[in-house]
């Protein structure tokens, strides 16, 4: 007798094959990284793998039978979907099957990401039927979009160092020419009486001379060649105490808001420079302001994790403390951003003075081991934000300044409204 197994019939082959290709493009959807999604000639979700729903945060049994645009699309894409399947369906073709396309795509909870989608046809029994592999872009977008602005800040720190070299330069040579003329001028000055009909002329040209020291001096600050004298201090207290020189320099119109942390601000920065980092950014947030308008000072101590201290430059991860400056002016396009720390610069109109203000912050800032951060819009003020490194050592104070009490816990705030004495 034969024991021989008999041979499956061919109907039971043809079983068992299909329902290995089954498993087998079970196991392919499952495994794939993409997304795939398939839909019919209606647009509803007739696949939703395993990779589709950690993408979209949505079970494949609440996704089958869905309309596939208000699904996994953003709403103002979702009418442009349904007349190109309809489009498609009249007159087959379409934009974008048989190619890559990069476009953006929704998640259940709203969240709108970049996509990379390649759309095919299948005919199942003459019907026409679509799949989709969809690839999350975020993390392409995020990297290009870092790269851009770490390459734009590489550019802006080459422009501003050429500058600097170049005014560095042109300032040495100025410095020796007026070190000529403001000795000759003192020397002659001595051998002239009071009062004299020429003393007064000479005087004139000493004083023009001293004036272009001066803009020397902030010359030589932008392009980091100037000798500081630093200290430990308490920029809280250098802001408490610059209050009365900065209502000066905004005016009657402009209100004057600070707020300092309750902690110590402590930063190594020369004093004298410290104030002129607050006149200047106080002058330039009043020049925006010509009708009036609230200037807020704040100062805090931040810790800058890798993606902070990487929008900061060339600052590395640790404490500092940030002196925020903000306006509610005019505020800036995106042309006058990138050039607003250049020396000259000005958006002010022909004849008018155009100087070193926030150049010469920027110097201050840059030699001082900080960085300055600029955010602004047209009609939406502009937000300065000066971060410098933490001291993290006793303070070098001059007599306590008083703030108003009852200030809130998290910072105190000092409001300056009216014309002080100083």
């Amino acid at each position: 007798m034969d024991h021989t197994p008999a041979e499956p019939s061919a109907p039971a082959r043809a079983v068992a094959l299909l329902r290995e290709s089954e498993a087998l493009r079970g196991a392919i959807l499952d495994s794939a990284l993409d997304a795939v999604i398939a839909m019919d000639e209606r647009g509803r979700v007739t696949e939703f793998n395993p990779a589709a729903e950690r993408m979209f945060d949505c079970p494949r049994h609440a996704a089958l039978g869905q309309e596939l645009a208000a699904l996994i699309m953003p709403p103002a894409l979702r009418e442009p979907h349904r007349r190109g399947l309809a489009r498609h369906l009249a007159a087959g073709g379409g934009a974008l099957l048989g190619k890559r396309s990069e476009t953006t795509a929704m998640r259940a909870d709203g969240h709108e990401f970049p996509v990379e989608i390649y759309v095919t046809r299948l005919d199942l029994d003459g019907r026409p039927a679509f799949v989709g592999c969809v690839r999350d872009r975020t993390a392409v977008v995020t990297a290009a979009r870092e790269k851009a602005q770490l390459e734009e800040q590489l550019r802006q720190a080459q422009t501003m160092e050429a500058a600097g070299r170049l005014a560095g330069s042109v300032a040495n040579e100025l410095n020796n020419l007026l070190t000529v003329i403001t000795g000759r001028s003192h020397m002659l000055l001595g051998h002239l009486s009071e009062g004299g009909p020429l003393r007064r002329e000479i005087e004139i040209i000493e004083k023009t001379a001293q004036r272009a020291v001066a803009l020397i001096t902030q010359m030589l600050t932008f392009s980091w060649r100037q000798t500081l004298q630093l200290k430990v201090l308490d920029a809280t207290e250098v802001v408490a105490r610059a209050a009365g020189t900065l209502r000066g320099v905004l005016g009657e119109h402009i209100e004057l808001v600070i707020r300092v942390a309750p902690e110590p601000c402590l930063v190594k920065l020369d004093p004298e420079q410290m104030e002129q980092v607050l006149v200047n950014l106080a002058a330039n947030s009043r020049d925006a302001m010509p009708a009036g308008g609230r200037l807020t000072i704040e100062t805090a101590t931040v810790t800058l994790d890798e993606t902070g201290a990487r929008a900061g430059g060339e600052l590395r991860p640790g404490h500092y403390v940030s002196l925020r400056v903000s306006d509610t002016g005019c505020g800036m396009d995106e042309y006058t951003r990138t050039r607003a720390f250049e020396p000259f610069f000005t958006t002010k109109q022909p004849m008018k003075a155009a100087g070193l203000g926030l150049a010469t912050v920027y110097g201050i800032v840059k030699q001082s081991g900080g960085d300055i951060r600029l955010e602004s819009e047209t009609g939406r003020g502009a937000t300065l934000t000066v971060v410098l490194p933490w001291a993290g050592e006793a303070a070098e104070t001059g007599p306590p300044t008083v703030l108003p009490e009852g200030a809130p816990g998290s910072a105190e705030t000092l409001l300056l409204a009216e014309d002080e004495d100083e």
